[in-house]
């Protein structure tokens, strides 16, 4: 399992919860599960239905003990990885008895028939026996449910004393453990060589597509999917189109992105292609600057308010008043907490209580740093570099080599 059970399970104690209920699917794919049978929607099986999603697949973390998965008995064939505590439901066909392990390559047998749940709240109420937890403090993921879904599990848990557990999930995220830190590594690199591979066709003159198609082939051919490939010039901001060209006096930004086994990279550079002079490399340089004073302050113990105001000072100091910069987590979203920003400085309710949007960098978190500066109608620079926090500082998490730009004569 990728997911950081002990963290999730520290704020269980922090709030004195004996479970919590995960119903989201970007939640349900961070504990391992992630299947194209829950694609389906409502709508698609039953006439009038919603666009959510036409099966309901949940995890029950208690505080103490293994999670428990409840996914519908269909959805038990395309396992192709073993889950321990899995509750079947829907009797599509007869399978093993409930919290038996299941994996692909060892399906549930034949022989033990009958036991599958009838639908998924009757799979939660079983599991909620299971635990012990029949009357007891729950925190619930209510993000992933509609209106119908919430109350089902509502009347599912009548007894327990509910929370909104939402906050919690996207906190855990924060802090990636070592499973997770190898995959994000190797979807930088599948990235930054995919960039690179594509500025073959770039110095040709060729244009966006032909680029992307290099950039694509290349993803594809290590596994991983495409995300986005795109091209920032004229100080014009992003675009996707095929039909823009290369032409010999661009300074422009490529901003790119894969999948690779549900994370996600988000990175870019800049391009000098065919004519600069020397005060394009002295602007690019100074931009650099202010990313890089962002990253000496990237330690333990510091707030992501303490880097922005880094940048923002050399920033002031080497007079850009028109470039844009930031921060951000990054795992299996483009964007997750922490944010570096101007605009962090508040106190949000978690569920539970107030904490700060400020948070304190830590060790194991996955920060990327971007910057753009915007010449309308001439030119485009963008930096953007990511790195690991460590016990005592930070380290890039591959090797993004941003010193110059790209150029090509």
């Amino acid at each position: 399992m990728l997911a950081n059970i002990e963290k999730i399970q520290e704020m269980l104690d922090c709030y004195n919860l004996d479970a919590l209920i995960i119903t989201n699917r970007d939640s349900m794919k961070y504990l391992g599960y992630d299947m194209w049978f829950d694609s389906v929607k409502e709508w698609m099986t039953i006439a009038g239905g919603s666009n959510d999603s036409g099966s309901t697949s949940m995890c029950v973390i208690p505080n103490k003990g293994e999670p428990i998965y409840i996914i519908s008995a269909f959805a038990l064939s395309f396992i192709t990885s073993e889950y321990r505590n899995v509750f079947p439901y829907g009797r599509y066909t007869n399978y093993d008895i409930p919290g038996k392990s299941v994996s692909g390559e060892n399906k549930i047998p034949e022989v033990l028939r009958g036991c599958v749940y009838e639908d998924p709240y009757d799979a939660l109420n079983g599991a909620i026996e299971d635990l012990g937890i029949k009357r007891s403090r729950i925190a619930l993921e209510y993000d992933g449910m509609n209106r119908r879904h919430t109350n089902e599990v509502k009347n599912t848990l009548n007894g327990c004393v509910l929370f909104n557990g939402s906050e919690l999930i996207r906190i855990a995220r924060l802090y990636k453990t070592p499973k997770e830190i190898e995959l994000i590594k190797k979807c930088f690199e599948i990235t930054e060589m995919g960039i690179y591979r594509s500025l073959n066709n770039i110095a040709k003159g060729t244009n966006l597509g032909e680029a992307n198609d290099e950039f694509e082939n290349y993803i594809r051919s290590q596994g991983a999917l495409h995300q986005h490939y795109s091209l920032m010039h004229d100080g014009l901001g992003m675009t996707e189109n095929r039909d823009n060209v290369f032409n010999n006096k661009m300074i422009m930004g490529v901003d790119a992105g894969v999948i690779y086994k549900n994370y996600i990279s988000d990175t870019g550079l800049t391009i000098f292609l065919g004519q600069y002079n020397n005060k394009d490399l002295d602007t690019y340089k100074r931009l650099l600057s202010i990313i890089e004073s962002g990253f000496s302050y990237m330690r333990p113990g510091k707030k992501c308010l303490d880097i922005y105001k880094a940048m923002k000072a050399c920033s002031d100091k080497i007079g850009n008043i028109n470039v844009m910069f930031e921060g951000h987590g990054i795992g299996l979203s483009f964007r997750e907490y922490p944010y570096i920003n101007s605009g962090v400085d508040y106190s949000y309710y978690n569920g539970f209580n107030d904490i700060s949007a400020n948070f304190t960098i830590e060790e194991s978190m996955v920060i990327n740093l971007e910057l753009g500066l915007h010449e309308f109608g001439k030119k485009t620079f963008q930096i953007e570099k990511t790195i690991l926090v460590t016990k005592n500082g930070m380290q890039p998490i591959i090797q993004q080599d941003r010193v110059m730009p790209i150029i090509i004569n």
